[in-house]
């Protein structure tokens, strides 16, 4: 329904009962099933390579430039090319997902296999990336202000608070860095976003 949402193609904004009612009534519970293989596999494959990606050249940046380097550039340095590299394959699954979900009447594929080999058949592989520009700034910079936000913050409180004191509060200081982190990647990726949509 996000999806059908935002790719509304001019018509009148519907609320989110009338959007249930009007999926369940056309197409049954199949219509809320739509796109679900390419979220799965995509969602499965961006958080293994990403969080893997990260941890890796989070520790390898620190281990090669020493202890003295500000924490602060390596957790914005890991956290944005583990995005990039984790958006290289995750894309072309999120891109048939969203067509899957709103336009499927339009590209008229049968499955997920089917999808891949109809976009590289006809169009090559380039066409798996299409609009992956906007995708890329909105989602890079919004990991990249993300990660090392909350990153410096809890590294601020590591060394703010005995080691006890540290654990007593990490669950409230993993809370607020959570809230500061994603209120302040959102205000500043909103624009690109505006454009990811268009």
């Amino acid at each position: 329904m996000n999806i059908r949402s935002k790719a509304n193609e001019g018509k009148a904004p519907m609320s989110l009962p009338k959007q249930v009612k009007t999926i369940w009534a056309s197409e049954g519970v199949f219509g809320f099933g739509k796109g679900i293989s390419a979220c799965l596999y995509g969602s499965i494959i961006q958080g293994m390579v990403y969080f893997y990606t990260y941890k890796w050249l989070k520790l390898k940046m620190f281990e090669l430039m020493g202890k003295e380097v500000s924490p602060t550039l390596v957790f914005m340095t890991a956290s944005v090319l583990a995005e990039v590299f984790t958006l290289i394959v995750h894309f072309p699954f999120d891109m048939i997902k969203c067509r899957f979900q709103s336009m499927n009447h339009h590209y008229k594929y049968k499955s997920l296999p089917h999808a891949f080999i109809k976009e590289v058949g006809n169009r090559g592989v380039c066409s798996l990336y299409q609009g992956v520009g906007p995708f890329f700034a909105t989602y890079v910079t919004f990991v990249g202000l993300q990660f090392t936000i909350y990153e410096s913050y809890m590294d601020a409180m590591k060394k703010k608070y005995s080691k006890d004191d540290y654990q007593k509060h990490e669950l409230s200081f993993n809370f607020y860095a959570g809230f500061l982190a994603g209120s302040v990647a959102a205000f500043f990726t909103n624009p690109l976003e505006v454009v990811t949509v268009n």
